[in-house]
């Protein structure tokens, strides 16, 4: 028989929200690492004599960062967008069962514009504020965004915003004095310790092991590199991370405000066999009925069972979506930069342009380029100039005055008239045809132009670069 459901409330769509207090979601070592870090820094403060001096100092930024709490909804209303029932709706119904979850009333949700995968939570006497960034939404799954939501939210329940201003004022003075590091490690300590928390609140709100555990690493590494990650392989890595000597100490020596991706994964891969998790997921009904396994196996066996349903998920997620596995793309060469006193190279079009097919307007033979004579029946070409190294023709003092321009219709056929005429005699004038003129035959040995010396092509009966019929 399958684990009992909990009764409705009453005009709810959610069953009666079980009672979870602050103490059943809050790491072990937190409460203690927060408060310990602001009484051994008022102690100093008290043993150095300077407490008046530094408690005036501290006052005009406690006043600018209370008035900026409370005016921090009013700020973001102007510059984001705002979750409700009505934008982003499933967005607002995923942080509604958060906060059920939870226990807790539903702060106020922004999302903003940023590249960074990203969210934080801000805020102070009931204006509580979450902010997502456009990145997190737009690269993860819904289910790791639930997750990102309830570690925020977390934060929010455990009055964690109120501890980390209270610790900026009386410890920051500390954290550049390398006399003072055991206070900076108690400091980030007591940071890492918070974070642990909210992950352990990732959990409870989501009552999902996979997205608090691929939400990790996909903020490790990225959404597109998670696209090609093996997983299973990154199994490995949290082993030989764990069993090398001093693991445990290097994130204590370490000036870091949260901890390291590996120990977050090992942290609540433990917390989800714990038996207080346990306890919290019978209560809403969840208690070893979740999609992965019970809580009863080990540490190593679970993260297994996580990764391998994680790289399933993601093929078949892939395959439906018909894309294929992200290849790496290969890196650009390295190009060195031209010398200062060499001419800047100038930079070609992104497209290029064929020109068109020119052909003769009295035969229709296609010309080769830079003809400016059709080699077969002598027609000049549409605008052409006047050839290059061709010395003046006898008759040319004798050529008639040019003709009136010929309407374009008429252009062609008269072009021919005048060619024909030279190459036939002042008396003779040969009839205008339109039909093409028959190829000469193929000759044996390569002929030059006699007026300007250029070689004629096989079978031509006129000069392409001036004109002058063949022999």
């Amino acid at each position: 028989m399958g684990p009992a459901t909990p009764p409705m409330s009453p005009g709810s769509q959610y069953p009666s929200r079980p009672r979870v207090t602050a103490n059943d979601i809050r790491y072990e070592w937190e409460l203690a690492a927060n408060v310990g870090t602001i009484a051994v820094g008022l102690l100093l403060l008290l043993v150095i004599g300077q407490f008046v001096n530094i408690l005036v100092a501290a006052v005009i930024p406690i006043v600018f960062t209370l008035l900026g709490m409370v005016f921090i909804n009013l700020s973001n209303k102007g510059s984001m967008v705002q979750i409700s029932e009505v934008q982003f709706p499933h967005l607002y119904r995923m942080s509604q069962e958060v906060a059920h979850n939870l226990d807790m009333e539903l702060p106020a949700i922004f999302v903003t514009q940023s590249p960074i995968l990203n969210a934080y939570a801000t805020g102070l006497f009931g204006q509580r504020t979450v902010v997502l960034h456009s990145a997190l939404l737009e690269q993860m799954s819904l289910d790791e965004v639930k997750a990102v939501i309830a570690h925020e939210f977390g934060h929010i329940k455990l009055n964690h915003i109120m501890y980390g201003i209270l610790q900026n004022i009386t410890v920051s003075g500390f954290l550049g004095n390398i006399i003072f590091m055991p206070i900076r490690w108690l400091f980030f300590f007591a940071s890492r310790a918070a974070e642990y928390s909210a992950d352990q609140a990732a959990l409870i709100g989501t009552m999902n092991l996979q997205a608090c555990v691929t939400s990790e690493i996909k903020l490790a590494v990225g959404a597109k590199l998670y696209e090609q990650m093996n997983i299973q392989a990154y199994l490995l890595q949290i082993e030989e991370f764990s069993h090398t000597k001093g693991s445990k100490f290097i994130e204590i020596l370490n000036d870091a405000t949260h901890p390291m991706t590996v120990n977050r994964i090992l942290h609540v891969i433990r917390y989800y066999r714990s038996p207080n998790y346990q306890r919290l997921a019978a209560s809403h009904g969840r208690s070893g009925t979740t999609t992965l396994t019970s809580g009863q196996v080990g540490t190593r066996d679970l993260f297994q069972r996580v990764a391998a349903k994680a790289e399933y998920q993601r093929d078949m997620e892939r395959g439906a979506s018909g894309s294929a596995v992200p290849q790496p793309q290969p890196s650009t060469p390295y190009q060195q930069s031209a010398p200062a006193f060499m001419p800047p190279v100038q930079a070609q079009p992104a497209y290029a342009v064929t020109p068109p097919a020119v052909t003769c307007g009295g035969c229709g033979l296609p010309l080769e380029a830079h003809a400016r004579f059709c080699v077969r029946c002598g027609t000049p070409v549409a605008g052409m100039t006047a050839p290059q190294h061709t010395p003046p023709a006898p008759q040319a003092q004798f050529a008639p005055a040019p003709a009136p321009a010929a309407a374009p219709a008429e252009q062609a056929a008269a072009r021919v008239v005048r060619r024909v005429v030279r190459a036939s005699g002042p008396d003779q004038v040969a009839p205008v045809s339109q039909a093409p003129v028959e190829a000469a035959p193929v000759a044996s040995a390569p002929v030059n132009c006699t007026s300007c010396g250029q070689p004629l092509g096989t079978g031509a009966k006129f000069c392409g670069n001036c004109g002058q019929p063949s022999a």
